[in-house]
């Protein structure tokens, strides 16, 4: 903590630089928050079709018995 740098950058014997290493991490940390964000309004839209799903299923139950007591009606 005192250099301010992460375990691994002390210890890191690859090729690439560092530098590169860390601009790679922060690209791929705001493509992961990019995504997180993006799931989160595309659950809310799934969570508002869901809803107008189970609206329409009612809608249709209750025109269907509608319908049946109206034809047990005539019979």
């Amino acid at each position: 903590r005192a250099l301010g740098v992460g375990l691994w950058e002390i210890f890191y014997t690859g090729n690439t630089s560092l530098v590169s290493l860390q601009v790679e991490i922060d690209t791929l940390k705001a493509e992961r928050d990019a995504l997180i964000a993006e799931n989160g309004a595309l659950k809310g839209t799934i969570d508002v079709l869901r809803d107008k799903v189970d609206l329409l299923k009612d809608d249709l139950i209750a025109t269907h018995n509608y319908y049946i007591r109206k034809e047990a009606k005539e019979q």
